[in-house]
Parts: structure tokens; sequence; C-alpha cells
């Protein structure tokens, strides 16, 4: 009889997992362990995949989900387990591993790291394992002792896409311009690639120099995708929108947390034309990054207000009356022309998305207040494009976020269609999404 773990999951994760199939998912993925899966450090890792896939902090899981190990009941935590980004279960029955030998593997993980940096168990998936370091205790000279670094090859690096006013990047280092090519076209123009303070930037201007591209128009997917294949993991994207509230002045910058998507016909996946994927939206802004981005303008000396909807409109034309009146009525917060469908793409891309709207005007509901016009707008552009510049900088020198969120594993449970029923076009078309998972097992 197979044995589970079985816990109530979150939308998107993968639920009720046979421990025999992870077993055979760890030899595909760190076939240096292939030979020690009977081992207790070794099974570690397999404990890791399962506690990454339910992906709760350990005392609201347990308070909350009601989380039971085939039948064993909720597993006994000690508070040193709790500051970690991930919990680690301890399968007592299936790995025999006590949580004595756990934070014992905890402790010498820590003694024996040469970096600065703590290492962290924070495996994403099976098929994101991109590498397993073991290295061994000669102090302790004991196999429990060997440590398992799973921190990533992927340098974070931050994509930024620049809005209306903010065609240009003034203060990068070691710049360098990249011309590319997607599977779907090219992007808005070249991107330029440097660097501020430790962080590597990727900047698009989202209209193109110039400003040539109405939002109906923008290479939405091209975009992203280009990001995407030079590496990008986190992506600020900069927007000029109207304000439908009146603690929302122009020249104020808001951090939205949700979006109300009215736009029209736009191309809005990287899947189709045989392959689909069902990726989750709930929340389509990643809270870490939000959170990065509110630390950041604390430290630059720049007021944001966090949270609210983002009414998306097709554009470019503005709002009617009555419309504006209508998006006021559902409590948005603004409204803009460019968040959908950047952020379903986004989320396709697996990247931690953040979009800082720029407000410039209050669009045409306000009774005192001029309506929303190019020349209203234009006239608040570059004082909005300043503060974020300045929001910008300060969170590339403080560097990025750990990805400590669900952000990167999105296409983990959502590509559908079987894998022996993808043809070879679409295949090549989102390789750089989908890494190997396609791949056979």
């Amino acid at each position: 009889m197979q044995e589970t773990l079985s816990a109530q999951p979150q939308s998107g994760n993968c639920g009720t997992v046979p421990l025999d199939i992870l077993v055979c998912q760890v030899r595909q993925h760190a076939p240096p362990l292939a030979h020690e899966l009977e081992q207790p450090t070794a099974r570690v890792v397999i404990v890791l995949m399962l506690a990454q896939m339910v992906r709760q902090p350990i005392d609201a899981l347990c308070e909350q989900r009601d989380l039971h190990l085939g039948g064993a009941g909720v597993l006994p935590v000690g508070p040193e387990l709790r500051d970690d980004d991930f919990f680690l279960l301890a399968l007592q029955r299936h790995a025999a591993i006590t949580l004595s030998e756990i934070e014992h593997h905890c402790v010498h993980k820590q003694a024996h790291s040469s970096s600065a940096q703590p290492m962290q168990y924070t495996i994403r998936s099976p098929a994101r394992l991109t590498r397993v370091n073991r290295r061994k205790s000669t102090q302790m000279g004991c196999r429990s002792c060997e440590l398992i670094d799973s921190r990533e090859e992927v340098v974070a690096t931050l994509g930024v896409i620049g809005g209306s006013g903010v065609y240009a990047l003034a203060d990068l280092a070691h710049v360098e311009a990249i011309d590319v090519e997607t599977p779907f076209g090219r992007p808005s123009s070249g991107i330029v690639k440097g660097e501020i303070g430790p962080t590597t930037v990727l900047f698009v201007p989202r209209h193109g120099p110039g400003h040539v591209y109405s939002p109906s128009e923008v290479p939405y997917r091209a975009n992203i995708h280009a990001l995407k294949q030079l590496g990008a993991t986190h992506l600020l994207s900069l927007s000029a929108v109207g304000s439908l509230r009146e603690d929302l002045p122009p020249r104020s910058l808001l951090l939205p947390d949700q979006i109300i998507d009215r736009t029209l016909g736009r191309e809005r996946t990287f899947f189709e034309r045989g392959i689909v994927a069902h990726v989750g939206l709930a929340d389509p802004f990643c809270s870490s990054m939000q959170d990065a981005v509110s630390r950041a303008a604390v430290e630059a000396g720049v007021a944001l207000d966090r949270g609210g909807a983002y009414v998306c409109i097709e554009g470019p034309q503005f709002s009617t009356r009555a419309e504006s009146e209508l998006y006021r009525s559902w409590g948005a917060a603004v409204i803009g022309m460019t968040a959908m469908p950047e952020a379903r793409l986004a989320r396709e891309a697996e990247l931690c998305y953040a979009a800082l709207a720029m407000i410039t005007d209050y669009d045409v509901w306000h009774e005192s207040e001029a309506d929303v016009s190019v020349e209203v707008v234009a006239s608040h552009l570059e004082a909005n494009g300043r503060a974020a510049v300045a929001i910008l900088g300060r969170l590339a020198e403080r560097g990025l976020p750990p990805r400590a969120c669900p952000c990167g594993s999105a296409l983990d449970c959502a590509i559908i269609t079987a894998s022996d029923h993808v043809p070879p076009e679409a295949r090549a078309r989102v390789r750089v999404l989908v890494g190997d998972r396609l791949d056979p097992s």
C-alpha cells in the first residue's frame, strides 16, 4: 500500500503525493543522492519536497489545516523550527527521522556553512530541483551531518517595465543593450541590462522609445518572455494611472493588490495552440515583492499607499463619466490601461510581480478637478517618474527579496495537457517558461 502525505492543499498546489513517487523523482532530479535514498540525510530531501508542496507556516498549518501523516496525527513541532522559510516535516514512520535529528541537521547546516548568507531549505518542487550539493562534516565524522544546500543557481534579477514618462533608467552601471527575439515576436525595444548596487536590472520601455505603442498594441508577451529568457526572477511594472478615490490625489503612488480586467482581445497567455495551462491568479501581485517595494519607498523617503484594485481598461480612449462612476461604485482605487495581460503573463512566467501605479489625474469623476487629458497627465509624469525611480533604485540597492512565495512554482500543477500530446512547435515555444516539465520522466 502506498503511504501518502495528506493535507488540504491551497489552490494550485499538488495535494496528496505518494511517497514512492517522490523517491523516484529524487532519483531522477538528484542523481548524486540516488544511492543514498535510504539514508536519513537523503530522505530529508523528500521531506522538504513534501513540505514545500503544502506551502504553509508550520504553526498556521497545524492550527488551521489539521495536517496528518498517513494517519499518524498532527506532528508536534518545536519553536526552534518555526523561523524557517518553510517548515520541516519529520516523516518518522517512513524516513526514520526524528525532530531532534532534523534540529541537529539544521544546526550543523548553519555551523558548517562558509557563506555569510544563511542557507535555507527551499526546494520548490521536484521539477525545479536544480542542484543538491553535499558537504560532510569532518569534525563530526558522521553521515547524519551531511549538508544539503538547496540554494538555486539562478541569480535574482530585476526586470523593470517602464510606463508613460519612464523610458530609460539613468543610474545603471555596466550598461549593455541586448537585441532580443522571442517565440512571441520582438519586445517593445531592445532590453537594457545594467546594475544598481548588487542587483542586475533588465529594463524595457513598455510603449517603446518615443512612445509608439498604444496600450492595445504593446507586445506584452514578447516583453515578459524577453525578460524571463534573460534571467529575470522579479518584475516591477511602472504605470501611469488615474485615481478613483479622493484620498489618492495626482502625484501619489500606489501598490495595488487586485486587478479588474476590462480589456478586450489582447493576447493573454503563452499557452495555446497545442498546450494548455491554468495558473492561479487569485492574488495577481506578489506580496513578498510588494513588501520589498514598500520598504524601499520608506528608505527612499517617498510616500507610497498600498492596497486597492486597479481597473484595467482597453483604451486608448479615456473612460466615459458613467464608466468612471461605475468603477468607483465597485470600490476600485485606480484606473489604467496596461496591468493586463501583464500580470497574467508574469504569473505564467513565474515572476514575482508588483506594479507601481503613478497617479496623474482623477479620471473624469471629480467635480472640482479637470477631466483627464494628455496635458493633465503630462504635467505630473516627471514628478511621478522621479519618485518611482527613487524607489526602484533603493529596491535594487538593498537587494531583491528571497523567493519564499508560490510565484516561482506557479506552473507546477498548472499544465493540463498530457506531455506526450504537446506538439514539438508548442514545446519549443514554451521551453524557457516550463523548463524540463514536459520532458519524459
